[in-house]
């Protein structure tokens, strides 16, 4: 599958919130890390795990999310926003910064990039560095 398609089959399991459209995308020694987490997930198994349980969180919460495909670089790669029924303050929350200065929101954005090798996904980061001003924005989201 080319790198595109990859990257809208990607988009697809997190709009319709079916891990099933990731089961033929990665490579066995896939990696997934974030920004915001410490530890890395290592391998396709322990991804799927990880999303699954996580779809399911989600379908059974308030909050929703969204992908859109974009480019980075001219390289596919996929925002992916969150929108929260209850709005909390920037950053993300954190008590430590809650103050009048910090406004309310009610969606969270991050970009999602990603690794291509041999017609599959090699790793996939989520990131908010480079942030979604950096991403050229298609407005599909791929259902």
């Amino acid at each position: 599958m080319d790198n595109e398609n990859l990257t809208i089959s990607f988009c697809k399991a997190w709009n319709n919130l079916d891990a099933s459209y990731l089961d033929f995308c990665f490579t066995h020694d896939f990696v997934y890390s974030s920004q915001m987490v410490l530890k890395d997930l290592n391998g396709k198994d322990e991804y799927l795990k990880y999303i699954k349980a996580k779809f399911n969180a989600i379908k059974n919460g308030a909050n929703t999310v969204t992908a859109e495909l974009g480019y980075y670089e001219n390289e596919p790669c996929f925002i992916l926003t969150q929108t929260l029924a209850i709005p909390i303050r920037a950053p993300f929350g954190n008590p430590k910064y809650e103050s009048p200065n910090h406004p309310l929101v009610n969606e969270i954005n991050s970009t999602v990039l990603l690794k291509f090798e041999n017609g599959f996904i090699k790793s996939a980061i989520m990131c908010t560095i480079p942030g979604v001003s950096y991403i050229k924005r298609t407005g599909v989201y791929p259902k």
